[in-house]
């Protein structure tokens, strides 16, 4: 009996990492997962959308490591676009070297500071969906709500 409630257990666990995995890589797509499909749409929509548009109000400045390293982390909480727009790492030519004397000035695109705040913001409330994910999987008092 303890051996198949520990299986159990292993296996929600396992459910719960996947689905977790998935929403950050995705957003929405733990939730797509769980059987809130119209809810995991729905937050694909509204947090990509602030992701891109932050990204490009920024001119893809906002997704930056050597730019914006603290900005980096919570953009970091929505995975697979951070992952993609660091891979692609289209601010390379932004960044100016180190033999650069100082008269020199970087152009920089107008809404550089509300770009980072919406990449930002987006990553920080995929963090927050992912924490409903692992709640409904739970079956805690949110769970019982419409798919």
């Amino acid at each position: 009996m303890t051996a198949a409630i520990h299986r159990a257990k292993r296996a929600d666990f396992r459910g719960i990492f996947v689905a977790v995995l998935a929403g950050w890589l995705i957003p929405g797509l733990g939730h797509v997962l769980v059987g809130s499909i119209t809810r995991g749409v729905v937050l694909f929509a509204l947090i990509g959308g602030l992701y891109v548009s932050g990204a490009m109000m920024s001119g893809w400045e906002a997704v930056s490591w050597p730019l914006h390293p603290y900005a980096f982390w919570a953009d970091a909480g929505a995975g697979g676009f951070t992952l993609a727009l660091h891979y692609l790492n289209l601010t390379r030519d932004l960044v100016l070297p180190p033999s650069t004397v100082m008269g020199h000035y970087q152009l920089v695109p107008p809404y550089v500071d509300p770009g980072v705040l919406f990449c930002a913001v987006a990553g920080l409330l995929n963090l927050l969906v992912l924490f409903d994910v692992v709640e409904r999987m739970l079956g805690g008092p949110f769970a019982k709500e419409s798919k």
